[in-house]
């Protein structure tokens, strides 16, 4: 998975891209043939790729689905331990 802090590749198989590259087939897009996401797409919660991603007052962006389950059993922000509301919570337009 991806890091917040990981180096600008991943492996694919055998071979190792960078960050941006071509590569073939992934599970992460419907076609052949797309650039590898950075490492700033994926949740630092889940390290998937967001789906919809929203970002905090403190400008951490995470997943919808992810921040507003951690927020079920915690308010604070899971990075800046901050005091956090589901209400706080914008959509990362950027990201989109």
């Amino acid at each position: 998975g991806y890091g917040v802090d990981e180096a600008e590749s991943v492996e694919n198989g055998n071979a190792k891209l960078k960050i941006g590259e071509l590569c073939p087939s992934s599970p992460y897009f419907d076609t052949p043939y797309k650039t590898i996401p950075p490492p700033t797409y994926r949740c630092p919660l889940t390290l998937r790729l967001m789906a919809d991603p929203v970002v905090d007052s403190c400008g951490h962006c995470f997943d919808r689905d992810a921040i507003s389950t951690w927020l079920e059993y915690h308010s604070i922000c899971p990075i800046s331990r901050k005091p956090l509301r589901n209400s706080d919570l914008i959509p990362a337009t950027a990201l989109h």
